[in-house]
């Protein structure tokens, strides 16, 4: 597998690095460089592994061989980590500006409408410069003496200027600036935190001269929950030339699946994937199995090859679990190795000092770092000091059951065109179908591009021969795309941009409402269920368990309603079904989600409810949160000869709901499944990723409350706006509204058969139409009504 890398690699200083480093870069001039061509779908949780995952080996196969190859599977870890632990980095905004003024750093950031600023006290070193910089976590230089940076612009990154840290686990203050810009995101405050520090980063690239600042040579550091921070930082932004994580712990340096062997082999409480703080990770983190994860913190770690990383540890505090930290460094070693530049990497884990009051020999450590990666002098960074400490277990005969490859460099031409590509929808998830213009900014050393190409992965879309090089791209529909451009000059020479990624939101699933109450039997009642308009979803995504095929397990689900009641029916398919649990999640049953308001809150609120409907049942509602009213609320589980259906009618009182045409709520279903008695082996859903909308509504999919009326061909239709007889029909009807309105005419699969627009009266023809039912839609001031005509 080959990946072409999409950034143009600029070095620091290109001769002086090149004779200290050979042709590997020590930094990029951009955030976060991606791959053409690169999937970048987030791993599973299906398979079970003691060991620490591979970081060579991409997510859908093959391994690592080339820097560019790296490039994509870096990002690969990039998205298995926002998925799973702190949720989605948004991009830099478009509107990003910053002042320096007297001894102050404002990086000012607009977003959504809304503002975002970033203050911080600098301090810069007498001289002539371009200096250096330390972005210290809250602290001008972290935790770290601050006499280790001499020579060093200290700039302190004040993380409540973006998301505070107060609160407790599981704390989100939705008042914070950072959800001001980005309201109701399901994150952990280390997303927001990064964030935050690259932001940070603009403001110094956009303000260097004022600064005196080189912003190729930035230093991140901090201690504890800040070591986090500060790896976090380094980790998502390519721009930072050495990361200082001190005493980062578990969350930090530490493997999951490493603390999780240290406490159950000692008995020891570590900080663990089940005991961490579940504001500054997901919520949905503590219900995982961190020997299921796709990705380890070895990878978090190996994000910032090949860039310069240094841990300190201090194996004397049980909770930073120093034993699983050394373990993780140790495999994520295994990167630098590969590209040939280990001598960026090191750790020490030396003991015997208070909590972030490094040792001696850490501030030694540290200074060799700080002059070989910030200051450009020599020094020997070949730094490996192991924890020392009674029933620590070092051996790596169960951590690495994986070989290291030997990563290859390829230096790009300097002659080549350099690409920036950006659309119309930068910071946006438009709704499909989208129209999104792209357009690429093209600088050539020779001035003779000749074309420029667009891709969407690697699908070429079209190109331009003339600048402005723009493509325009219409109804898109929705999906996650990831865009680039590829220039190409008169040598032949070519370059391509970074990737921009755009996510295209599907439209509301539309609950369309109904004239005719279903009867809650679980039979498809003619003319009400099997009505072709009422579209369906279907539970897709596998949460828990392996699949074999279809008839193991699958479903869809159609939803109606009416001024008094919400509808559903659902149909299963599964080849053996269970009731044997005292829990009825555990057996086979249908799930249903909803958030009234649609507020994709990360925890439930009065108006968030889950219903559970058991397969051979019909009477036990289950519900969460507990205590919920389930009062009203029918349905039928019958069962069919592939699985069964499940037929549910649920009061809008009963959820504290006034529904009204066009509301938007938070919806979700789901399907388990248990096919050898006990616990259920099995999920699927049609909206989550992950199995924790039992308490994050924000995983739940939205639907609309559509003003579109299904009524029953039995049913004469005729109000004060639209008249259509006779029905049943033969050679022709009559449509018949007051003033002008359209129609179509539709077979039972949708079809259009002839549509057209009429003033107050028309008749159609219809001898040439076979017997059977047809769809008739009218349309008049954007209210739609569909009824069935029958001609005999």
């Amino acid at each position: 597998m080959r990946m072409k890398t999409s950034a143009f690699l600029l070095f620091l200083n290109i001769a002086l690095f090149n004779n200290l480093f050979g042709q590997v870069p020590l930094v990029f001039d951009v955030e976060n460089r991606t791959a053409t061509g690169c999937n970048t779908a987030p791993g599973n949780t299906n398979t079970s592994n003691t060991y620490l995952p591979d970081p060579f080996s991409f997510t859908y196969g093959g391994r690592v061989a080339t820097f560019d190859d790296w490039t994509c599977r870096r990002n690969q870890i990039k998205s298995d980590i926002e998925q799973y632990e702190i949720g989605p980095k948004p991009p830099k905004p478009s509107n990003v500006t910053a002042t320096y003024a007297g001894g102050k750093l404002t990086v000012t950031v607009v977003e959504n409408g809304q503002t975002l600023k970033l203050e911080s006290n600098v301090n810069i070193p007498s001289g002539t410069g371009p200096f250096p910089v330390v972005i210290g976590m809250n602290a001008p230089s972290g935790q770290l003496s601050a006499s280790l940076f001499s020579g060093v612009i200290q700039i302190p990154f004040n993380h409540d200027q973006v998301v505070s840290y107060g609160g407790g686990s599981g704390s989100i203050n939705a008042n914070d600036p950072y959800f001001k810009l980005y309201p109701s995101t399901n994150i952990g405050k280390y997303s927001a935190w990064s964030w935050g520090i690259s932001r940070l980063i603009d403001g110094i690239e956009i303000v260097k001269s004022q600064m005196n600042a080189d912003p190729k040579r930035i230093c991140v550091t901090g201690c504890s929950y800040a070591g986090k921070m500060a790896l976090f930082g380094g980790a998502f932004d390519e721009r930072v030339a050495l990361t200082i994580a001190q005493e980062s712990g578990g969350g930090g340096i530490n493997s999951w699946r490493m603390s999780q062997a240290f406490t159950s082999r000692t008995g020891t409480n570590v900080e663990k994937i089940d005991n961490t703080n579940y504001s500054w990770f997901k919520s949905s983190m503590k219900n995982l199995n961190p020997n299921t994860l796709p990705h380890d913190h070895h990878e978090l770690i190996a994000m910032i090859a090949p860039r310069a990383f240094l841990a300190l540890g201090n194996p004397g505090f049980e909770w930073l679990g120093d034993e699983s930290g050394y373990k993780s460094c140790m495999a994520a070693l295994e990167v630098w190795k590969a590209m040939g530049v280990e001598d960026r990497f090191g750790f020490d884990f030396t003991g015997g000092h208070n909590h972030c009051a490094a040792a001696t020999t850490q501030n030694n450590s540290s200074t060799a770092f700080i002059n070989k990666f910030l200051k450009n002098t020599s020094a020997n960074t070949n730094i490996r000091i192991n924890p020392s400490q009674s029933g620590f277990n070092l051996a790596l005969t169960s951590v690495i059951n994986w070989t290291t490859p030997t990563i290859t460099f390829t230096q790009v031409n300097p002659n080549a065109p350099s690409v920036v590509l950006t659309s119309n929808v930068t910071g946006t998830s438009p709704e499909a179908p989208a129209s999104i213009l792209l357009t690429a900014a093209v600088t050539d050393a020779n001035n003779n591009v000749t074309k420029v190409e667009f891709f969407n992965g690697t699908n070429k879309l079209g190109e331009d021969f003339t600048a402005p090089y723009n493509l325009q791209l219409h109804e898109l529909p929705a999906g996650t795309y990831s865009f680039t451009a590829k220039a190409t000059d008169a040598e032949n020479l070519n370059g391509t941009s970074a990737a921009i990624t755009v996510i295209v939101k599907a439209p509301p699933f539309k609950i369309q409402k109904t004239s005719i109450a279903p009867v809650i039997d679980g039979t498809e009642e003619p003319g009400i269920w099997d009505n072709p308009l009422i579209s369906s979803i279907e539970a897709k995504n596998i949460l828990v368990g392996t699949i074999s095929s279809a008839s193991d397990l699958s479903g869809n689900a159609k939803f109606l309603w009416d001024n008094s009641y919400l509808y559903a029916f659902v149909t299963v398919t599964d080849n053996t079904k269970q009731n044997d649990s005292q829990n009825s999640y555990d057996d086979d049953a249908v799930e249903i989600y909803l958030d009234i308001n649609n507020d994709k809150a990360s925890t439930y609120g009065a108006n968030d409810v889950q219903y559970t409907f058991g397969w051979n049942d019909g009477t036990t509602v289950g519900v969460l949160p507990a205590g919920r009213s389930t009062s009203g609320i029918t349905y039928s589980a019958v069962s069919t000869p592939t699985g069964y259906v499940v037929e549910v009618r649920i009061p809008w009182a009963t959820v504290q709901a006034s529904p009204a045409e066009n509301q938007l709520l938070g919806l979700e279903f789901m399907i388990n499944d248990d096919d050898n008695g006990g616990t259920r082996d099995k999920k699927i859903a049609w909206s989550s990723t992950t199995d924790n909308a039992w308490q994050d509504p924000s995983l739940f999919g939205v639907a609309k409350l559509a003003d579109e009326v299904i009524t029953s061909f039995e049913e004469q239709y005729s109000s004060s706006n639209f008249l259509a007889y006779p029905n049943p029909f033969n050679a022709e009807f009559n449509i018949e509204a007051k003033g002008y309105f359209t129609y179509q005419l539709m077979n039972q699969m949708g079809q259009v058969l002839e549509s057209g627009q009429i003033n107050d009266k028309a008749a159609l023809m219809t001898q040439n139409y076979a017997k059977g039912m047809y769809l008739l839609k009218f349309t008049q001031n954007d209210k739609s009504r569909v009824i069935k005509l029958v001609k005999e």
